[in-house]
């Protein structure tokens, strides 16, 4: 009978074991398994189907092409950037250098590129300091002939200035600064990288003017076989009644079975209206025909003799489209010294019609 009792005995005691070994284990993985998830998950590639299929790890994550990805920023969100081209200066908000833009792309597990920086080019001679050192025109002849003009840009030197990239060249006119004839600065020119907003809805596809779709930008899926139309300029498009156009953009295939939306393509850009003097156009798209680029007096242009110092000559393109004579005058505006006599716009000037 004692033999029995004390198997009971030790049976009951087996079990009590158990009981609390099982409460013990249980304790353990309660304690151990989210650390497990928090410190080692990281290092074994996780699959997802949304957000809520990462949450399990120890630093923030975000499912990305069907995998969890460390996340760095909130998608959709821009910042401010700017790389230093040479480690040890500063050149950042100095002259014509200035940050850009870049936007939180892959569900928020990258940056973009920067979008729309500037950072130092050669110096050249604009009356601005293109390579960010703190003086203008250094080191430069930049001597001209009075009422000479040209083209002119100053973003990178290997960028498109014609479609399908949206840059296009400025022009500069050759002005009297302190009693010696230089070349001004390079007006009405489009950079790359103009409208961020536009990146973000996917319209400029080509930032950085090289004729391509950007690398490193957001995706921009669209439906196979879709089209739209698009202005790289502005959301708004081209001023209404003005020869600027929207273009056309397409849905392209970039890989098998992989749609994202394409260049904007054919449409008609803003160009100076001194590129081709007086062709009865609205080249600037401003809504006035053959006027000076960003202006409101109608074009004009040197004639004659262009070495003389001391007798220059305009001939001005009038409402029907055609040149005034050769002739020396003082036009009024335009902030020429046209009769080169070393004053600008005097009172004596002409105005114009």
């Amino acid at each position: 009978m004692k033999t029995l009792q004390g198997t009971k005995s030790s049976k009951n005691q087996r079990r009590r074991l158990s009981t609390q070994s099982l409460v013990l284990l249980l304790l353990g993985l309660w304690v151990l398994v989210p650390t497990f998830y928090q410190g080692c998950l990281p290092f074994v590639e996780r699959l997802c189907n949304d957000n809520s299929s990462c949450q399990l790890t120890k630093e923030p994550s975000v499912c990305f092409q069907g995998k969890c990805i460390a996340k760095v920023c909130d998608a959709g969100t821009t910042e401010a950037c700017y790389s230093e081209p040479n480690e040890g200066t500063k050149t950042e908000g100095i002259g014509s250098c200035k940050a850009g833009q870049r936007i939180c792309i892959n569900n928020g597990s990258a940056w973009s590129k920067c979008v729309g920086m500037r950072q130092p080019i050669a110096e050249i001679c604009d009356t601005a300091d293109n390579d960010c050192d703190g003086q203008v025109d250094e080191d430069l002849d930049c001597g001209c002939r009075p009422m000479e003009h040209r083209a002119c840009f100053t973003g990178p030197a290997n960028a498109v200035r014609k479609a399908p990239s949206p840059c296009r060249d400025g022009r500069q006119f050759c002005v009297l600064t302190n009693g010696k004839w230089t070349w001004g600065a390079c007006q009405h020119q489009i950079l790359p990288g103009h409208d961020i907003d536009l990146v973000k809805g996917c319209i400029l596809r080509d930032t950085d003017c090289d004729g391509k779709v950007d690398e490193g930008l957001l995706p921009c899926p669209c439906e196979k076989g879709a089209q739209r139309s698009c202005y790289s300029l502005s959301a708004a498009g081209p001023k209404a009644g003005t020869p600027c156009a929207k273009g056309n953009q397409n849905c392209v295939e970039v890989a098998a079975g992989v749609f994202r939306w394409g260049l904007c393509e054919s449409e008609r850009l803003p160009q100076v209206e001194e590129q081709d003097f007086c062709n009865k156009a609205d080249d600037d798209c401003d809504g006035i025909i053959d006027n000076a680029t960003g202006t409101n007096v109608p074009l004009w242009q040197a004639c004659g003799d262009l070495q003389s110092k001391t007798a220059c000559t305009i001939e001005v393109c009038g409402k029907d489209g055609l040149a005034s004579s050769c002739k020396d005058q003082e036009l009024c505006s335009n902030q020429q010294d046209d009769n080169c006599d070393g004053s600008v716009d005097e009172a004596t000037c002409e105005k114009l019609p």
